[in-house]
């Protein structure tokens, strides 16, 4: 889906077949009833098609849905076809006059483009988005790809109209997707099954485009033996291999060669050092701005603390974060040349967010550099997962923990738990040598949370 100029938007990539020509009324059309303007129906006639046969087709316009209905009648002799087709004009008059609402028979792409245009009209261009616009290129991907996949096209190679979508189809849904993809992970299919749950109920009560008993039912046992994954971490010995790399990586500031691939790499060199030791996810680091930054003195090291907005956490809920070495983010105020209370903390050269295809590319090279390729799957993302595990490791308060990471305790229990029983493969060596860098202990001292 684009935008266009006026701000519309229009869906690319899961265009609907055109008409077929095989649809085209032949021969002369018998009209039935003319124009009803106070009901606002349009003339009925009926009509043959050349894919019909004999078979006669009826169609009418209605004004406040605008639509034209075009069904079959079923018969091949007129005078049975018309006695259908006004059958049906007089069903339809009854139903509108009576204030009812005629049951048109939507198709599946076409709501799923009108259920996307209202959720990126209502949630994306809203002020704050109540969802981001990666999360939205996210249900379009689920419902335009896997879901019509799943569901396919009618016998005619039509879009399938959504009045004959079987409920009882989608217990098959997930061995669908396992057999295009072996390796997916359940948690995917569960956000797959939610989004699709929620494409349908507006479908059924916003719409009334679809039956009550249309709502779709999954095979559930799949879950029952759920056990989420271990996040992938980087231990101790990765994270001091990452460290004295990112300490090898020095540009003066006063240099005269002030050039951009040097100083994205200083950038580089902190964002990393900073992720590995704050409670922020990637990319909710690279939003904020020095205006949302407060260094204080901790009993041994300065610490800081993040005032996160709505709009740049990725949960959509505002929350103070967290992060170890205060001293850090000075070194970048003292290295940026962009230091205004608006001005993004992580920049390219001219004052840009650090975009993310720099950040990967100088990832990948750290890992090579430091002979951890063979963790190549192992993205920036890690380094959250390592911090949320080493503050397990250090018995940190479970809730405070949850709190200032953005996320729940259910999920920091599902996911990172593992943690804890990895804990007796730190030896006190390792502890000792990075304590000054990952050090977890979050303390209450003068009634104020904060990390040394």
């Amino acid at each position: 889906m684009t935008e266009t100029k006026n701000g519309d938007i229009e869906l690319v990539g899961h265009k609907i077949k055109p008409k077929s020509k095989s649809r085209v009324p032949i021969g002369q059309e018998i009209v039935l009833q003319l124009p009803n303007k106070d009901l606002g129906l349009g003339k009925l006639v009926i009509f043959k098609t050349k894919s019909s046969g004999n078979i006669y087709w009826f169609k009418i316009w209605v004004r406040s849905m605008h639509i034209s209905i075009r069904r079959t009648t079923g018969k091949d002799n007129v005078v049975d076809a018309t006695s259908v087709a006004l059958k049906q004009y007089g069903n339809l008059a009854k139903t509108i006059s009576s204030g009812g609402k005629y049951m048109q028979r939507h198709t599946l792409r076409v709501a799923i483009q009108e259920y996307l245009k209202e959720r990126f009209t209502t949630e994306v261009q809203t002020t704050p988005p109540l969802i981001s616009r990666g999360r939205w290129d996210n249900i379009n991907c689920i419902l335009n790809t896997h879901l019509c996949n799943f569901i396919g096209f009618d016998e005619n190679n039509r879009d399938y109209p959504l009045h004959r979508i079987d409920r009882n189809i989608f217990k098959e849904y997930f061995g669908f997707r396992l057999k295009e993809k072996p390796n997916l992970q359940l948690s995917t299919l569960r956000n797959e099954k939610s989004i699709i749950n929620h494409f349908f109920k507006w479908c059924i009560r916003d719409r009334e485009y679809m039956e009550q008993n249309q709502t779709p039912i999954f095979q559930e046992n799949i879950f029952r033996n759920y056990k989420p994954t271990k996040r992938d971490a980087f231990t101790l010995e990765d994270w001091r291999m990452i460290y004295h790399y990112l300490q090898e990586i020095n540009f003066d500031k006063s240099s005269t060669d002030r050039d951009a691939k040097l100083y994205n790499l200083m950038m580089f060199k902190w964002y990393v050092m900073i992720l590995g030791n704050c409670s922020l996810r990637p990319a909710e680091l690279r939003k904020i701005s020095w205006f949302d930054l407060t260094i204080l003195k901790g009993k041994k090291t300065p610490y800081a603390t993040i005032s996160l907005d709505a709009d740049k956490s990725k949960v959509k809920r505002p929350r103070i974060a967290y992060a170890n070495e205060g001293d850090y983010f000075r070194n970048v105020k003292r290295f940026s040349k962009y230091t205004k209370p608006n001005d993004f903390i992580f920049t390219n050269n001219v004052g840009n967010q650090m975009d993310k295809t720099t950040l990967s590319k100088n990832w990948r090279d750290l890992l090579y550099k430091t002979g951890l390729i063979e963790k190549k799957d192992h993205d920036l993302y890690c380094l959250r997962h390592m911090y949320i595990t080493f503050r397990l490791q250090s018995k940190v308060n479970i809730y405070d923990l949850a709190t200032i990471c953005g996320t729940s305790v259910s999920h920091i229990q599902n996911n990172y738990m593992q943690g804890l029983l990895d804990a007796d493969k730190l030896t006190t060596k390792d502890e000792k040598i990075d304590a000054r860098i990952i050090d977890a202990r979050i303390i209450d001292v003068e009634d104020e949370l904060i990390i040394n």
